[in-house]
Formats: C-alpha cells, structure tokens, sequence
C-alpha cells in the first residue's frame, strides 16, 4: 500500500517521521502515533534522504499490515476462548458447582487475555527493535522550498 506525506523530522540518519492522511482502515491499528483526527505520524525507513518538508511517498506492506492488524484483534480473542474454555473443563474436572465453573472460567479466561496481550506488546517492541515492519520513504516527490 503506498501512501502520501509530509516529513516532519529526522529521527537519525535512517529514520524519518512522515505525516500522511489517515483513513478509515487506520482507526485503531495503532502501528501510527495519531496527531488529530485527520492526520497520523509514521516512522519509515529514509534511505533516500528525504529532508524536513519534503512530500515523500511511503510503500507500506499490506500483509504486513494485516498480519498485525490479526495479532491485535484476533490473537487477544481467541486466548480469551481458550481460557474460558480451559476453565470450564477445570471446573468440571474438580466438580466444582455451576457459579464455582463460570468464576475459573471468567479468572482464567481473563489471565488467557491478559497473557495474550503481553505477548503481542513484546512482539510489537520486538519488530520496532528490527525495523522490518517499518514503511519505506521510495519516492521523493517535492523537495521542500529553499530559503
């Protein structure tokens, strides 16, 4: 998916952050630091030396878009199921009543979440660390106005 934006500043030598249009899709990704509501701010790599002010076009994966957008939403769901349910055959296991079953299932289906969750922030400061996930300035296209 290639987008739109404007860099704002150098973060070092390689990295730039870039304002760009938000969009629908964006809503509660949270791969981007929000700064209003119609604009976010990205970090890309900048291999291209793009400069403060410069209109840049980014190249951001759309896998890998969709494969974190899964992580955060899908991963955290599917823990908590398998935490209820893990609770439910405990409960039974150990012939607990009905209110003893549905109290192991809501503890453990919450600690299942809460795990999740864990994971998926080590996972995101661990591809922040790599930069792989990271979007690409490949095009310069308007060099700011010289003063």
């Amino acid at each position: 998916m290639r987008e739109t934006g404007v860099v704002l500043r150098l973060m070092d030598d390689s990295t730039a952050e870039v304002k760009i249009k938000k969009k629908s899709a964006c809503n509660k990704c949270n791969l981007c630091q929000e700064t209003g509501r119609d604009f976010m701010v990205i970090r890309a790599l900048n291999t291209l030396g793009a400069r403060p002010g410069d209109s840049v076009s980014l190249e951001i994966s759309s896998a890998k878009t969709m494969a974190a957008a899964g992580l955060v939403f899908i991963v955290p769901v599917i823990a908590l199921i398998a935490g209820l349910g893990l609770g439910d055959v405990l409960g039974r296991r150990y012939d607990l009543q009905k209110a003893g079953i549905h109290l192991i299932s809501l503890i453990s289906g919450i600690v299942f979440l809460g795990l999740a969750y864990a994971c998926v922030y080590f996972f995101d400061v661990k591809i922040k660390r790599r930069g792989n996930w990271q979007s690409k300035i490949v095009i310069i296209e308007e060099n700011r106005q010289s003063d």
